[in-house]
C-alpha cells in the first residue's frame, strides 16, 4: 500500500486480524 501516516498503523492492525 502507499505510505499513509496514521492510517498505516490502523491498516496494519486490520491486516494482522
Amino acid at each position: 500500500r502507499e505510505k499513509m501516516t496514521g492510517l498505516e498503523s490502523y491498516d496494519v492492525k486490520i491486516n494482522l486480524i
